[in-house]
């Protein structure tokens, strides 16, 4: 039986574990709670905790908020393609005015 030591994760479930530098690493899983009428309600976690082997004691982890690294890239994403925009509608106006400069020698 593992000590429940320090910080340790809630009973759940379909969790990933790996060894790494003599811990234990466990990301995630779900628990389910049977409700009535065969109904279940589920609990799913995307935490990280570390178990270290020698001293037999739990950690959670920290990872950055995975909507936060969402909405940044998404911000990323819309600079980018305003960026992008721009330069073809600067390369639109340039090409525009080049077939006004055609026009204008035509017509002398």
């Amino acid at each position: 039986k593992i000590s429940r030591k320090g910080i340790y994760p809630s009973i759940r479930c379909g969790a990933t574990m790996i060894t790494y530098k003599n811990k234990g690493i466990l990301f995630g899983g779900v628990y389910d709670e049977e409700l009535s009428g065969h109904a279940l309600s589920s609990t799913f976690y995307a935490d990280m905790y570390a178990f270290d082997m020698e001293r037999r004691r739990w950690h959670q982890l920290g990872m950055k908020n995975m909507q936060a690294i969402m909405e940044q890239n998404a911000k990323k994403k819309a600079l980018k393609l305003a960026l992008k925009m721009e330069k073809m509608k600067l390369n639109n106006n340039n090409y525009n005015n080049e077939d006004d400069d055609e026009e204008d020698d035509n017509e002398d």
